[in-house]
């Protein structure tokens, strides 16, 4: 995964940032009949003779989830229009708004320790997200918030 970063079939986009390679979708291929008369003979195969439908395989080929009439449409985005979000340092993406952000249960934090911050998330920094959150429990932490300088304190006697 870290070495090829792919997504899942049908969770591409037309604006994807970091083009990253799609999963293709899993085909399948009964070589009985049609599913439904598969299906209406107690799964078991007609191999001598085609189906009621005239049909003797069929191939199945898994439909994108996002479209309710199934097709391979990618779609044009991640999300319909602009939205804001918030997301966790353990990685966890909740819709945000300033209700939300008052009634957020479940969530130990303080209002001050919320940070808003526009980031700009490229290859490069994907796989350095994916890399840190193997050991980390504060990935965004860890790859965005500027690295403290440590004053080296020197005792002279």
């Amino acid at each position: 995964m870290l070495v090829f970063p792919q997504h899942a079939s049908h969770y591409g986009c037309e604006k994807q940032i970091l083009k990253l390679v799609e999963i293709t979708s899993a085909k399948w291929t009964c070589s009985a009949s049609c599913i439904k008369c598969y299906v209406d003979n107690g799964w078991k195969y007609l191999l001598s003779t085609p189906c009621k439908h005239g049909l003797r395989e069929a191939e199945f080929i898994e439909q994108n989830p996002k479209l309710q009439n199934g097709g391979s449409d990618s779609g044009g985005g991640f999300v319909e229009n602009s939205k804001r979000f918030m997301v966790a340092d353990n990685l966890h993406i909740s819709p945000i708004s300033s209700i939300s952000l008052i009634m957020t249960k479940g969530i130990d934090f303080l209002i001050s320790d919320v940070v808003e911050k526009e980031v700009i998330v490229d290859k490069a920094k994907v796989l350095s997200l994916l890399g840190v959150m193997l050991i980390s429990k504060s990935v965004l932490t860890d790859v965005f918030a500027p690295k403290q300088k440590r004053r080296s304190i020197c005792h002279y006697m």
